[in-house]
């Protein structure tokens, strides 16, 4: 035995299931999977049991298992040693066992010994199960789907009869190579069960040792019995599928296997699963033997010896022995049907079946039929009926478990097989029965005896047998229709007639079971369609069973039974009981329920019935059953009534619907029950109004409110008409005028308060309740779900006449009496809740037990799915329904006086329905799982349930506390991670597989989560792993990190391991997995919460690296989805999603990267910087591996070569135009990159438009032209095609949308990392020039080409550009020593490497090409402020990195003086006008540009620039500036003024430049400087006292401005040395004479002012000195001084 073959078992299952449903891809891999495991199937479930041979040593000794040695502990030998005694197994493979169950452990938090446990026996469940499949598919069982191709229409399917033939062959050489030859195999699966049994056996004495001793067993114990038995109670099911599988595919060649086999059951002594198992083995064996071609000596020594009247005593239980023979018998005579010449060679067959079946064979075939069909959902009427006719036999234990599916299918076949063969081979018996029992009938009723256990049932029981043999087969029943001339048909017909009263319940059972499908049920139509003449007002049957009779049966008893009623109600006790006993039998109300749910059968699954019953006037149905509700009938003959009316309205139309509302609302209301033909004028009293009296019978109890919800169910569902547009009330508007308040609000308060509310909470059977909660909340979502908000959004939005569109006579109707408002008021009600809570919260080990279509599980699905309806309506209902109805009915009575505010606040109250949520995720069931995760998503969303509103801020989150309660978070946690593993086979299936769909909801509610509360710890952090305090998030548990057992490694795995594509097809759907995980992790490493922690471990697991072999180039010609991006219809189709996700990832591994060399920066980690270096390069590198090659950074720049166009706006038809759309449209229209439009708010308005168009094209009232006219047609086609376009084109703009914005991001993110990589790498000089000059070549013509077709890209290329012109720069100034001459390192290269020199010049060239292009595009028509900015830094950069480079008459200056020379007066222009319009950041820049083109016009041509200036009076305005600097100090906020005086700065430099050439002087001088200066009061401040400040920062930005004027001034003096300039400086001196004295004393430190080190006063003092020694102030001085002294000596 291989201990480690589960998971390949497990693996070769799901692909032998997969080929149950004709997936032939998997042959080849199939065809491995078996060969790999024939000697398993040979072995069985044999193994190597325990022996001294292989003792686990002791401790510290070492073992070798699977080639690794470990070391052995005291504890693991322990272990090991009893869970070889539990298992009898080989102590070494014990021990391999239970190392290889330390993870399911770990995973299900159980023991090792109990998971090692569960392990052995899975192993063996999964061998089973795939030896079965083997023999089952080996039937031929791949060919029952070739008859109806229809089920996979849609897939595209290969070569069936050639596949069927290729697998058939593979499986039967396996089959031959497992089963090998004569029967030793048998023997082997025979001895299989009875080890089977022996465990079963040794499990029962154990448990029933304990209960006689007394003594607990422990929980492990507990656990281990528990499960045992369950597992080999399937084992054995599994071996006797196994072995009737291989009865039928073998030819019997001896009767020693069946007189085994009899022996065996001859001690069967107990009704339990054992011998159920037992049962198809028998029956396969009987008809084997007898058909398999065995002599018919043998065959008649096995008949006598079974027939000998001494063989009965040798059987333990009486009724097998009988069944037994009673299968043998009818088997036995098909064999000599055929053949005349031949007698049978024993006594009378019929004889010998009648005693068989008399002494209790039908009674044990109908219990194992019981049995067998035990399911999750119980059919009360059938059971009902079954006990009646079974009695006191035995039957199995409610608790036991059901069969599985397959079992049931096998058991079921054999039965049919039966049956087929009894009616076929022995008609005389079932005629004798019917005659024994009718004759026996009558003489009991003769007698006037009415106790029923005297009478024979055994024709009941047999067509009870074929209803249970037939339930769910709908292609096995065809066998009764398919030829009228048939033993089947006959045997109906003859059925039918003159039956019983209890034959009658059992005829109509069966007929149930042969009407599924629409053309069995159409069948049972016609058949009843037989009409005979009934014979009213007596109880006896002449004629077959017709429709004609179900009426008048029904109508009879409704009339005995209100008779009854009345002659009670009289006071006449005897003649009430008289008129009972005589005129209804003791089986009339099992008769009358039949009848019901064969009619309520027949309506759902046939229109042809339903149209026939609703249209039938002489046999009104809806009367009649009205007619019988009205009466005292028992409770669930009325609850049938209520079901059957139910029926009738499956795929009802709007008369059907009103019809049926308006018979309803009659009957509550008390109105006589009259025929369909009667006046409806009369209305009812208002006065004593009986509805609450008959509302309160109705509420009682289970069956009559189950019943009754089901039939308003049926009323409020969306008929036929209606095509998604939910615009109609689903009931007449004028309900109830005339004696309340039109609606059915009478009927919602009953349902949802006196049900719901009420009713669901009082019930102790946990079925019933579940049952009864299921229809309560199919009507409480119905209700929800069809009310269309958007009809509201629209009419408030739109001019779109919805008044008139829709079929509601208004909108305000629409909203006033829509069930939606009533629901929602009681859903808000406590009572209500606390009944919706109770739903919603179940225990979740039996949910994991139940079936996905169970009751409980659907129960609880509808519940969650109602609490997602509301989060979704609750804004609705409070903002805008509630107050409308309060304003235009405020009569309404209210539901309750108290309402929650928000569904939130209930949760508030009951959080651990959280709690719930999260584990109900990992129980298996998909739509449980998903609507689950959807409230999950909303309610963790929700900030007032994280942190509710008045919450002090350092409180933790509500929900991590309960989450974090008895470690539920990590049983969440674990059971997520189980979902969230990479599956081949799901991969194979694809967007459909279940597993898929359940990753989609995790992975959105996670993301939904954690960007919810992006600033705060959140159940997001929890579930995936961290550990949450109030604002923080760290790692406790480092080992679930360390081996990564934590939903974050989860995540990452998927989006690592998940495939992105198929080959070179990038596929959207898988994309869709691995760009929403990646979406995960760069929230997190973004986010400061948790970016240390989430990069730290990416980075250890070499994230980056193995993401850059990942990432693959891309092309026009790449396939995204099937399509390439050229592809008309790509942007209509999930190919643009392709394209979408894969730009993300992409956006996100650039962003990755870019962070981790930050990091290599800030923490200086040269060996991690020199690996990412490599990968910008096309090179990974993994400690101790070769490099491997993957994308270089200009490479993976491909994303921009992508060339597709926008798609155009809607064409305006007749019928839909583009303005229509406008209220779907969730952003601005001028919002680039243009609209998002809400695509199911634009179907519905699409649909709108059809309904005006429908309205607008219907024929005139009284029009008996019905029949539309070719101009008609053509007229709806033309719609058609509009709307069709419309839609399309609405879906392509929102996903061209999607793909640009992606693109935008990915760009974005590209700069950024070049940007970070080019200050951060430490390339070799040759490398980085390379480098350098590449991503020149790349960028430039992108850069160009983007400037008219999206400034976004070009503002983001314009950044790179400007990065690498700093970079180029930085790297000049680096490679020059002080002196101004070339480094020697750099010298050398140069001189060793011509390549190297001519890529610095062909750099330096396009260099000039990037001025050049930034400068053209700075006055481009499509340029904005953001981009002239940078366009602006561009220039400016690249003058600088030439300023000293290009001297007079280089061809690179007059290149650039030719350049501006191009778009001089645009450009002076815009920049002009940039720099006045605010102080912002363009004008700045605009300034520095003029600065340095004014520097670089200077020498050649300095009136290029200046006479621009001049003729936009700009120097003038500059000028002006100096006197408004400390107006806009002043006027500045605090965070504006590093602005302003940046601002400032660069309008001096640029006066300062124009002043140094002479034309500029004059003007600078022309347009009033020294005012300027003298109104600033820049100098005037006083310099002991104004200079004072406290902020050194400030006083250094002072001093810099003054710096900045003094250089003005001293360049306009030097240029002029006139009386015009030396004058005015002079008065400038003297006038600020105080403030340059406290200046110069300041510099020198005199007077005690100490100076802040980062203040240097010498420019300053420079300037000062430059401007005294210009203007020879110190001479003018002192001659002034002397001059006033003279002045004064007159007077002394």
């Amino acid at each position: 035995m291989s201990t480690a073959s589960l998971e390949s078992l497990e693996a070769l299952h799901h692909d032998l299931d997969a080929l149950q449903e004709n997936r032939f891809h998997i042959i080849d891999r199939l065809s491995g999977e078996l060969e790999a495991h024939i000697e398993e199937f040979q072995n069985l479930l044999d193994h190597r049991t325990r022996n001294n041979a292989s003792a686990v040593p002791g401790a510290n000794a070492k073992i070798e298992i699977d080639n690794v040695e470990y070391e052995v502990n005291e504890d693991f030998r322990n272990q090991s040693l009893q869970l070889a005694d539990e298992l009898n197994l080989d102590e070494r493979e014990s021990a391999k066992l239970l190392l290889l169950a330390q993870d399911d452990a770990r995973d299900f938090d159980r023991t090792a010994i109990v998971s090692a446990i569960m392990r052995f026996h899975r192993r063996r469940q999964y061998l089973l199960e795939c030896i079965r499949l083997l023999f089952h598919l080996s039937t031929g069982a791949l060919g029952e789907d070739d008859s109806e191709p229809e089920d996979d229409q849609d897939q595209p399917q290969p070569d069936l009869p050639n596949e069927n033939r290729r697998i058939t062959a593979l499986l039967d050489v396996i089959r031959s190579r497992v089963i090998g030859q004569g029967s030793s195999y048998l023997d082997k699966l025979f001895n299989a069960v009875k080890e089977v049994e022996s465990g079963l056996q040794k499990v029962g004495d154990r448990t029933q040792r304990a209960a006689v001793v007394g003594q607990a067993l422990s929980r492990d114990e507990e656990q281990i019995m528990e499960y045992e038995r369950d597992t080999l109670n399937i084992q054995h099911e599994s071996l006797s599928a196994i072995i009737t599988l291989y009865i039928g595919l073998g030819r019997m060649t001896s009767t020693n296997i069946l007189r085994q086999t009899l022996a065996r059951l001859q001690t069967l002594d107990k009704h339990d699963l054992v011998l159920l198992h037992y049962v198809p083995v028998i029956m396969k064996l009987a008809a084997k033997c007898i058909s398999g071609g065995l002599p018919d000596h043998e065959i008649g020594t096995i008949h006598t010896q079974l027939m000998n009247k001494d063989e009965l005593d040798r059987w333990a239980s009486k009724n097998l022995c009988h069944t037994v023979r009673a299968w043998w018998i009818v088997s036995y005579k098909g064999r000599y049907t055929d053949d005349e010449t031949r007698e049978p060679v024993a006594s009378p067959e019929g004889d010998l079946l009648d005693q068989s079946l008399r002494n209790g064979g039908l009674h044990f075939m109908l219990s194992v039929a019981q049995d067998v069909k035990k399911g999750d959902w119980r059919d009360p009427a059938k059971l009902q009926l079954t006990s009646f006719l079974l009695g006191d036999t035995a039957r199995l234990a409610p608790e036991t478990p059901s069969p599985t599916e397959p079992f049931q299918e096998m058991v079921m076949d054999l039965f049919q097989n039966f049956i087929h063969d009894f009616i076929s081979n022995m008609p005389d018996t079932l005629r004798l029965l019917k005659f024994q029992e009718d004759d026996q009938r009558r003489l009991l009723r003769s007698r006037f005896q009415n106790n029923t256990s005297e009478y024979r049932y055994d024709l009941d029981r047999f067509l009870v047998l074929i209803s249970y043999a037939y339930q769910d087969y709908p292609d096995s029943a065809r066998d009764f229709w398919i030829d009228s001339e048939g033993h089947m048909y006959g045997f109906l017909q003859w059925a039918a007639k003159r039956q019983t009263t209890p034959r009658v319940a059992a005829f109509c059972e069966m007929l149930r079971s042969l009407s599924e499908g629409e053309i069995c049920a159409d069948n049972t139509h016609q058949f009843l369609l037989d009409e005979g003449a009934p014979v009213a007002g007596k109880l006896r049957r002449t004629t077959s069973l017709s429709w004609s009779q179900i009426f008048a049966e029904l109508e009879f008893y409704a009339t005995q039974i209100r008779e009854r009623q009345a002659v009670t109600n009289t006071g006449n006790a005897i003649d009430a009981q008289h008129a009972q006993e005589q005129l209804i039998e003791p089986e009339s109300n099992i008769m009358l329920e039949c009848y019901l749910r064969l009619v309520s059968h027949l309506c759902g699954g046939s229109a042809k019935v339903r149209n026939w019953l609703l249209q039938n006037e002489a046999n009104p149905i809806a009367h009649i059953l009205f007619q019988l509700i009205s009466t005292s009938a028992d409770s669930k003959i009325r609850a049938w009534c209520f079901m059957t009316l139910a029926a009738l309205t499956v795929d009802k139309n709007p008369d059907t619907s009103a019809g049926m509302w308006e018979k309803l609302d009659l009957w509550i209301s008390g109105a006589p029950s009259t025929a369909p033909t009667a006046a409806r004028s009369a209305a009812p009293p208002t006065t004593n109004r009986p509805e609450p009296l008959v509302l309160d019978h109705i509420a009682s109890g289970f069956e009559e409110p189950h019943g009754f919800m089901h039939l308003l169910n049926g009323l409020v569902i969306p008929g036929t008409n209606e095509l998604g547009l939910n615009d109609e009330l689903p009931f007449p508007e004028n309900l109830g005028s005339s004696y309340r308040l039109p609606g059915i609000s009478t009927y919602i308060d009953f349902a949802l308060g006196r049900v719901f509310a009420d009713g669901t909470m009082k019930l102790s059977d946990t079925y019933q309740a579940n049952l009864l909660r299921l229809t309560c909340l199919d009507f409480i979502c119905t209700c929800l779900s069809s009310f269309n908000e958007d009809l509201v959004i629209i009419a408030n939005r739109s001019n779109m006449p919805v008044e008139r569109i829709i079929r509601s006579s208004s909108l305000e109707s629409y909203v006033l009496w829509h069930p939606f408002s009533r629901v929602m008021e009681h859903l808000f009600d406590d009572k209500c809740l606390k009944a919706l809570f109770a739903a919603a919260k179940q225990d979740p080990q039996a949910i994991n037990l139940a079936a996905s279509n169970s009751p409980l599980v659907l129960s609880l699905v509808r519940s969650i799915e109602a609490m997602n309806l509301i989060l979704k309506f609750q804004s609705m209902y409070f903002d805008v329904v509630r107050p409308f109805i309060r304003k235009m009915n405020p009569d309404r009575k209210p539901v309750s006086q108290s309402l929650f505010p928000s569904f939130e606040d209930a949760v508030l109250k009951d959080l651990s329905i959280i709690v719930n949520l999260g584990l109900y995720c990992g129980l298996g069931h998909s739509e449980l799982t998903l609507c689950s995760l959807a409230l999950l998503e909303k309610l963790s969303s929700s900030r007032k349930l994280s942190y509710p509103v008045g919450q002090i801020r350092a409180d933790r989150s509500k929900l991590i506390t309960q989450l974090e309660q008895d470690n539920e978070a990590e049983r969440i946690s674990r059971g997520l991670m189980s979902s969230m593993t990479i599956d081949e086979r799901e991969i194979e299936v694809g967007p459909l597989a279940s597993g898929y769909s359940i990753k989609s909801g995790i992975i959105s509610f996670l993301k939904s989560t954690l960007l919810a509360t992006p600033d705060r710890p959140n159940i997001a952090h929890l579930l995936l792993g961290f550990n949450c305090t109030a604002h923080s998030i760290y790692i406790e548990n480092q080992d679930a990190f360390a081996n990564g057992s934590c939903l974050f490694f989860a995540i990452g795995r998927l989006v690592m391991e998940y495939p992105n594509r198929d080959g070179a097809n990038f596929l959207a759907w898988s994309s869709n997995i691995t760009q929403a995980c990646t979406e995960i992790l760069r929230i997190l490493w973004r986010s400061p919460l948790t970016s240390q922690l989430v990069l730290t471990q990416l980075r250890e697991s070499d994230y980056a690296f193995l993401q850059a072999l990942r990432q693959m180039v891309i092309g026009t010609r790449t396939i995204w989805s099937e399509l390439m991006i050229a592809d008309p219809a790509f942007f209509i189709t999930d190919s643009a999603l392709a394209l979408r996700n894969f730009l993300h990832q992409r956006t996100a591994y650039f962003d990755f990267l870019a962070r981790e060399f930050r990091y290599c920066k800030v923490g200086n980690v040269t060996s991690l910087l020199l690996r990412l270096q490599a990968v910008l390069l096309g090179s990974a590198h993994f400690p101790g591996q070769a490099p491997q090659s993957c994308p270089n950074i200009f490479e993976l720049f491909d994303f921009m070569e992508l060339d597709y166009s926008s798609p155009g706006p809607i064409v305006d038809s007749a019928y839909i135009r583009e303005a229509d759309f406008v209220v779907c449209q969730t952003t601005r229209h001028d919002e680039p990159p243009g609209p998002l439009f809400d695509l199911p708010r634009a179907e519905e308005i699409i649909l709108l438009q059809r309904n005006e168009f429908t309205k607008d094209h219907q024929p005139l009232a009284g029009s008996k032209e019905l029949v539309k006219t070719p101009a008609e047609d053509l007229e709806l086609l033309e719609f058609n095609e509009a709307a069709n376009n419309a839609f399309f084109s609405i879906l392509a703009r929102n996903q061209w949308r999607e793909v640009v914005i992606a693109q935008a991001e990915t760009l974005k993110s590209w700069t950024q990392l070049m940007v970070v990589a080019i200050e951060t790498c430490q390339f070799e000089p040759a490398i980085e020039l390379a480098f350098v000059h590449q991503a020149y070549q790349l960028i430039v013509p992108k850069f160009e080409k983007a400037v008219f077709i999206d400034i976004k890209t070009a503002v983001e290329l314009a950044t790179l550009l400007l990065t690498l012109l700093k970079s180029s720069k930085y790297k000049n100034e680096k490679d020059k020593t002080p002196n101004g001459s070339t480094n020697g390192k750099v010298s050398t290269t140069l001189s060793k490497s011509n390549g190297r020199m001519s890529v610095l010049d062909n750099t330096n060239d396009i260099e000039f090409q990037v001025f050049r292009a930034a400068l053209n595009a700075s006055v481009s028509s499509t340029s904005n402020v953001e981009f002239r900015e940078v366009c602006y830094q561009v220039c400016c950069q690249y003058l600088r990195n030439v300023s000293g480079d290009v001297p007079k008459g280089s061809i690179r200056r007059r290149n650039i003086l030719r350049t501006i020379k191009q778009v001089n007066d645009r450009l002076i222009e815009i920049a002009a006008d940039d720099a006045c319009n605010g102080r912002n950041s363009c004008g700045i820049g605009a300034l520095l540009l003029l600065e340095s083109l004014v520097s670089v016009s200077a020498i050649d041509d300095p009136k290029l620039i200046l006479s621009g200036l001049e003729s936009v009076n700009f120097v003038a305005i500059c000028v002006d500036c100096i006197r408004r600097i400390p107006v806009d100090l002043r006027e500045a906020a605090p965070e504006d003024v590093p602005l302003v005086f940046g601002y400032h700065n660069a309008c001096l430099a640029l006066l300062v430049r124009i002043a140094q050439t002479r034309p500029g002087a004059v003007q600078v001088l022309n347009a009033g400087l020294f005012s300027a200066v003298e109104d600033s009061q820049i100098f005037s401040t006083d310099p002991d006292v104004g200079l004072e400040l406290n902020n050194q920062e400030l006083l250094k930005k002072f001093f810099d401005l003054m710096v900045s004027v003094l250089r003005i001034v001293n360049s306009v003096v030097l240029k002029f040395q006139s009386d015009q300039t030396i004058g005015p400086a002079r008065d400038f001196l003297s006038r600020n004479r105080n403030s340059v004295i406290g200046i110069l004393k300041r510099h020198d430190g005199v007077g005690g002012i100490e100076m802040d080190s980062s203040i240097n006063l010498s420019d300053l003092v420079d300037n000062i000195t430059l401007l005294m020694a210009a203007t020879d102030y110190l001479e003018f001085e002192s001659v002034t001084t002397d001059r006033k002294r003279t002045m004064m000596d007159v007077f002394t």
